[in-house]
């Protein structure tokens, strides 16, 4: 079976072709040094506390673009916005951290699919230098 035709780098004027779904849509090169800029999950602040409470929220809050009152809102999932009912794979933080979010607090909080939550993360939380 002929594997799919490989991409461009996404960092402008690398000339390295990438196949689909490399991490940061980086050829590997440029995806090391973008992980370095950005600081592990860690120094982020992702603990473990936060991954037990990431796990919890998605138990309570199960699809895409719900929050703590359990409603959908379309604000930052394009399911509920086409009407999807999709499995949260992620919680995410309405107002990200970097810009002064809380992180524990559930009214920052939601349930995104990584489809929503790579697309807020690039038009509204300054994902990929922007």
């Amino acid at each position: 079976m002929p594997s799919a035709a490989k991409r461009p780098c996404s960092v402008p004027r690398c000339p390295n072709l990438i196949d689909r779904g490399a991490l940061y849509n980086r050829c590997p090169e440029h995806a090391r040094a973008y992980d370095l800029q950005r600081g592990s999950p860690q120094e982020r602040g992702y603990t473990s506390t936060w991954a037990k409470v990431s796990k919890s929220w998605r138990l309570r809050f199960p699809l895409c673009g719900m929050r703590r009152d359990g409603q959908l809102h379309p604000e930052h999932s394009q399911c509920v916005q086409e009407g999807r009912f999709t499995p949260a794979e992620c919680t995410d933080h309405i107002v990200s951290m970097k810009n002064g979010g809380a992180q524990y607090a559930e009214e920052n909080l939601q349930s995104l699919c990584l489809r929503c939550n790579n697309r807020k993360r690039v038009t509204h939380d300054g994902g990929f230098a922007r």
